[in-house]
């Protein structure tokens, strides 16, 4: 018999979307799934509808936390998945995105046949009409990727843009997050929190990796999504985030990879400068403006072959 796969789904007010969601996992061709619905106190009717795709579906089950309006994260959602899910890999999928009819099926058959412990496919930008598939620079090789390739192909942007910060276009090897003092998501941090987890998932001994060239998950970009309108202490804890990791690759020995990220550091604190200073508020331009600082000239030289950052970045920084 196959493996189990456990597809975990964190769900808050998510009524529009929630049965597209649905209906592409149950639809899946690979079909030992264990599908893992966690409310996390919807005020709509989302719980409703994961019980009702439970009572027709065996496969899916259904976990209604004991609060009234949602914790705001779904980090919670997802560490309850990771105490309970009991297949042999995981993944996740966000209730407002969907995937295609084969992703889990291609993911595990690359994993199975590279002997590795996380499998990543393309991805498409959805943005309600059309599905737009992302496009990597430079090719990523059909072989099992080191510990080092999963960073540089996730941190650095210009070349690599399909392998994403994001679990959702991830399938995980059980084995490998058991092994490793059951990792899980963070919840310090108001924001980024699947960066960290990825960046764990990477960075335990014997990670391996396996990359799948076809795009297979959905990413539906929403206005009202909380990622397109984050908070003061969403933004920082982004830029906190990226900070904790540029200190973890230099300490164990990857500052060639921890350029990528500074590059990464520095537009964040960019795009946060110049929001605040729309929105004409002197303290949060000041304060982001200083985060710009702290790798400004890494920005600048990385960017050589694009002058238009540099002005952009220049004249928020102030040194035009």
């Amino acid at each position: 018999m196959s493996d189990k796969i456990s597809i975990i789904v964190p769900v808050y007010n998510s009524e529009p979307y929630l049965r597209t969601c649905l209906n592409s996992i149950v639809k899946q061709t690979y079909s030992n799934l264990e599908i893992l619905c966690i409310d996390d106190g919807s005020c709509d009717k989302s719980a409703d509808i994961c019980e009702e795709y439970s009572s027709n579906d065996r496969r899916i089950k259904v976990i209604r936390k004991d609060i009234s309006g949602g914790s705001g994260t779904p980090v919670n959602s997802l560490n309850i998945g990771l105490k309970i899910y009991t297949g042999q890999y995981v993944g996740f999928v966000d209730p407002d995105d969907w995937i295609e009819p084969d992703m889990y099926e291609a993911l595990y058959e690359t994993v199975k046949r590279k002997k590795t412990s996380v499998g990543i496919a393309n991805f498409f930008w959805d943005d309600g009409i059309n599905s737009i598939a992302e496009r990597n620079d430079t090719d990523i090789p059909d072989e099992v990727l080191t510990a080092k390739d999963l960073l540089l192909y996730t941190f650095h942007r210009d070349k690599y843009k399909s392998f994403y910060f994001s679990n959702w276009n991830k399938l995980y090897s059980a084995e490998h997050i058991k092994k490793n003092n059951e990792l899980k998501f963070s919840t310090i941090y108001t924001f980024a929190n699947d960066i960290l987890f990825n960046f764990a998932v990477y960075m335990t001994e014997g990670c391996t990796g396996a990359y799948y060239n076809e795009p297979l998950y959905h990413f539906c970009q929403r206005s009202e999504s909380i990622t397109h309108n984050p908070s003061f202490k969403m933004k920082n804890d982004n830029l906190l985030v990226w900070e904790l990791i540029i200190n973890t690759l230099n300490d164990k020995g990857f500052s060639d990879i921890s350029i990528w990220v500074k590059k990464i550091h520095a537009y964040h604190s960019c795009l946060y400068a110049e929001s605040a200073l729309e929105a004409c508020d002197s303290n949060v331009f000041s304060h982001f403006q200083k985060k710009m600082k702290l790798y400004s000239d890494i920005y600048i030289k990385e960017n050589k072959d694009y002058p238009e950052r540099i002005e952009w970045f220049s004249s928020l920084l102030g040194t035009m």
